[in-house]
């Protein structure tokens, strides 16, 4: 209940995983500090999604709860979710909080954008509002409280089947838990070739809005035309 514990822990190619979360760490190297009740993070680099992460921080492990604030710096992290997308990301999240209680914060940014052949925008949006897969077990990961910012880089490549000569800005917000996210703000794109459903249309401008605080609901306004059969088809 009251550890004084002093010393040094060294990892060497470390792992880490959880089914609540997308991506797991791996190839950990670092070095964490024990001194009484308090563990600091001297240095500790892994791997995620083909990516370096960098991480810092320190728990206090007093009193029989543990205290903490963690900080990732991540790099070329590449992230499949959801279903059919894959995302590079640059970014900085902090983990604050307790055993009990805990809040994840912080930016990401999209360097790049990519989909998998045969999947279209309509797949895509169906599998965003998909139910999260409920948790394996308890523990505070679940009820983890988001507020991160998702922004797309200025030079952002989008690397797609569904698309062609795409330009869009990404500035969305996640937010509430692990286990119930939401999103808000909105996609705006103001030009490009888009398969929708089978069928390929020049888009005018558009844009995929979140406004729903308590879940993930992408609605669409977008600015269509294409040719079918002989006719030209405004939307």
């Amino acid at each position: 209940r009251e550890p004084n514990l002093n010393g040094r822990l060294e990892i060497r190619d470390g792992s880490f995983a959880t089914q609540d979360l997308p991506l797991g760490l791996s190839r950990a190297n670092g070095v964490v500090i024990f001194s009484r009740r308090r563990a600091t993070i001297q240095k500790l680099t892994a791997e995620a999604g083909g990516g370096e992460v960098n991480l810092s921080g320190d728990a206090d492990l007093g009193a029989g709860l543990v205290t903490y604030r963690l900080r990732a710096e991540a790099r070329q992290v590449r992230l499949r979710y959801p279903r059919g997308l894959s995302s590079l990301l640059d970014g900085t999240l902090t983990l604050t909080g307790s055993s009990q209680r805990s809040r994840l914060e912080g930016r990401v940014q999209i360097t790049h954008a990519g989909t998998r052949a045969q999947v279209d925008l309509a797949t895509i949006l169906a599998a965003l509002k998909e139910a999260p897969r409920t948790p394996s077990g308890g523990g505070w990961l679940p009820g983890t409280q988001l507020n991160i910012a998702i922004v797309s880089a200025p030079d952002i490549r989008f690397d797609t089947s569904i698309a062609r000569n795409l330009q869009a800005d990404v500035n969305l917000r996640l937010r509430g838990t692990m286990l119930n996210p939401a999103l808000l703000g909105r996609i705006n794109i103001t030009q490009g070739e888009l398969e929708f459903q089978a069928t390929r249309y020049m888009l005018n401008r558009g844009d995929i809005t979140f406004s729903n605080p308590f879940r993930i609901e992408p609605l669409l306004n977008l600015d269509l035309e294409t040719r079918v059969g002989g006719y030209d088809i405004l939307l």
